[in-house]
C-alpha cells in the first residue's frame, strides 16, 4: 500500500487508473481549484498536473492507457501519455460532459448539457484512429418546462448496452430513471424508475455485463437486470456512512468507498459483503480498479491516492 499526494488537497472524487501504467484524480466540485493530477503507478512519481478552468467534470483513459479524456467546463480534451508532456491534442466541443469509453475503445459515449436552461443530452460517438469522433445518434428532450438532464454514461464491457441516468424535475414533480440502450442505435430497451428526489451519481455494469449498478446519495446499491430492467438485488451498507463511490472488479466483486474511509466489497452474485478495507486516512471519495484489476486506488477528501496491490 502506498499514498500519492496531489499538488493541491481537495476531495479526489473522479479517479481512473490506465493500463499504460499511470493513475489520474481530479475534484469535480464546480469553481475548485486544483487541475488534474496524473502520477505513475509503479514509482508513485507524480508526471504532471493539467490546469482546466472552472470544471472537471469526468476522467477516463482510452483501453490502451496512452491517452486520457477529461471532460472539461465546455470541452473534452484528449491528452497523449506516450509524450512525456502535454501537447496541442483533439478538442470534442460539449458543454459539462460526462463520458464514458467502451472496453475495445470503439464508442466514446456522452452526457452533456445543451443550454443553461437546465437542458440535457446523450451524444454516442464512434472513435476513429487516429483520434477523431463522428456522431453514431444523439437525443435531447426538446423544448419541455423544468430541467431534464442526462448523466451517470456507462457502457457495458460487452460493448452490446449502454445506460444514462434521467433527471427531470418541474415545480411540482420530480423524476429520475435510467434508460438502457443498444449500443449501435441507442435504441432504449427499459426505462428503469429510480425512486427518490435525489439524482444518480454513478452507474456500472457488471464485469458480465448481465446487471447494472446504481447509486445515489445514500448508503444503498441497487442492482438491476440487464436484460430485463427489473431490481436483481441490493448492496445494503451497514451502519451510517455513505457510499460515496464504485467500481467493479474483473473478477465480478464489486468495491464501493464510504465516507468513514472505508472500501467495502461485495460478492455481487448474492450481494453479500465479503471484506472491508480501512486505511484509517479519513473520508473516502472514489474507488476504481486498473483494467487487468491488478491494481486498486481510492480518493480522500484531502487530496490523497491510496494505492494497493489487489488480492481479491
Amino acid at each position: 500500500m502506498r499514498v500519492l499526494q496531489a499538488k493541491m488537497k481537495r476531495p479526489l472524487d473522479l479517479l481512473a487508473i490506465g493500463a499504460g501504467g499511470h493513475i489520474t484524480a481530479a475534484c469535480s466540485l464546480f469553481d475548485v481549484r486544483g487541475g488534474v493530477d496524473v502520477w505513475e503507478v509503479a514509482t508513485g512519481k507524480h508526471v504532471f498536473t493539467h490546469t482546466v478552468g472552472r470544471e472537471v467534470n469526468s476522467l477516463t483513459f482510452t483501453p490502451d492507457g496512452n491517452h486520457f479524456l477529461v471532460g472539461g467546463e465546455a470541452a473534452i480534451v484528449v491528452f497523449d501519455l506516450g509524450m512525456g508532456e502535454l501537447p496541442d491534442e483533439p478538442q470534442v466541443q460539449s458543454q459539462s460532459p460526462k463520458i464514458s469509453i467502451a472496453a475495445d475503445g470503439s464508442r466514446l459515449l456522452v452526457a452533456e448539457e445543451v443550454d443553461q436552461n437546465g437542458r440535457g443530452r446523450v451524444i454516442c460517438y464512434a472513435v476513429g484512429d487516429p483520434w477523431a469522433v463522428t456522431t453514431v445518434w444523439s437525443e435531447n428532450p426538446g423544448s419541455f418546462g423544468g430541467f431534464y438532464l442526462y448523466d451517470c454514461p456507462a457502457i457495458s464491457p460487452d460493448c452490446m448496452r449502454m445506460a444514462v441516468a434521467e433527471h427531470y424535475a418541474t415545480s411540482n414533480r420530480v423524476r429520475n430513471t435510467v434508460q438502457m440502450r443498444e449500443a449501435e442505435k441507442g435504441i432504449v430497451l427499459a426505462s428503469i424508475e429510480f425512486g427518490g428526489a435525489n439524482p444518480l451519481l454513478q452507474l456500472a455494469f457488471s464485469a458480465d455485463s448481465a446487471k447494472l449498478l446504481a447509486r445515489s446519495s445514500g448508503r444503498t446499491v441497487k442492482v438491476f437486470d440487464v436484460a430485463t430492467g427489473q431490481p436483481a438485488g441490493e448492496l445494503v451498507h451497514p451502519g451510517r456512512p455513505y457510499v460515496t463511490g464504485m467500481a467493479v472488479h474483473p473478477n465480478g466483486t464489486v468495491a464501493c468507498s464510504r465516507n468513514n474511509g472505508t472500501v467495502c466489497f461485495w460478492n455481487l452474485e448474492k450481494c453479500e459483503l465479503v471484506r472491508t478495507l480501512d486505511w484509517k486516512l479519513g473520508k473516502l471519495v472514489s474507488v476504481a480498479f486498473s483494467p487487468d484489476g491488478s491494481i486498486g486506488a481510492a480518493g480522500t477528501e484531502d487530496g490523497q491516492v491510496v494505492v494497493w496491490d489487489v488480492d481479491i
